[in-house]
């Protein structure tokens, strides 16, 4: 596995390869395509990042893809320069994000600040952090309007999420949309809590939504 040592190290401090990937981009990626491979017994299936203004990540498609038994998360899209259009459809993904890295380093399905995400057709079950954890057009406290921005997230289904993390959702979305999140199931999404008694977590979490149409 491609776990960056010692595990005690976060990726924001300045030791990024934290959260490596079985297969990393990072920069520009255009018109790539990871599809119809099984992942398993890694650290993170896929993992891309933006990280330069002009950097570019559009017409990728994560698809038709088996992981399972992976220790952190399975996919992550992330943003740094501009995301824009961004398919991940109709993945396998079970048993997954139960050795995760340190803060919050085992949410299942994320991508952050895409314009034209969409997330559909995914299958997860049992699940150590959030089930789909999408943020939209831009970030908490941005200035910078996303007028273009459109957010799809349709057909998922979790199961058994937040099998290890609290404060979360099964099916979760962020910040500015639209969203339009529909015909989604998402069950049992546990919250387990080590420093009280009690659950908390929630099937679907709009944090700090706006524009978030759930039907």
């Amino acid at each position: 596995g491609n776990i960056y040592w010692p595990l005690e190290y976060r990726d924001f401090q300045d030791y990024p390869s934290v959260v490596s990937g079985t297969i990393t981009i990072e920069g520009n990626a255009i018109g790539f395509v990871v599809r119809n491979c099984t992942f398993e017994y890694v650290a993170q299936a896929v993992r891309f990042r933006s990280y330069g203004a002009t950097d570019l990540v559009t017409g990728l498609l994560i698809a038709d893809n088996d992981i399972r038994y992976c220790d952190r998360g399975a996919i992550t899209v992330l943003d740094g320069g501009k995301l824009d259009l961004v398919q991940v459809l109709r993945n396998r993904i079970r048993d997954t994000g139960l050795r995760p890295w340190r803060v919050n380093g085992n949410h299942t399905l994320q991508v952050n600040y895409a314009l034209r995400p969409e997330i559909a057709g995914n299958m997860l079950e049992r699940v150590g952090g959030a089930g789909l954890f999408i943020f939209g057009g831009k970030g908490s406290g941005s200035m910078n309007d996303v007028p273009f921005a459109r957010i799809l997230m349709h057909h998922n289904k979790v199961k058994d999420s937040l099998l290890c993390a609290n404060d979360w959702g099964g099916i979760e979305n962020w910040q500015g949309g639209p969203f339009y999140v529909y015909n989604n199931i998402s069950r049992n999404a546990a919250g387990r809590q080590n420093f009280k008694p009690g659950r908390f977590g929630a099937h679907f979490y709009l944090d700090g939504a706006f524009k978030s149409y759930h039907f």
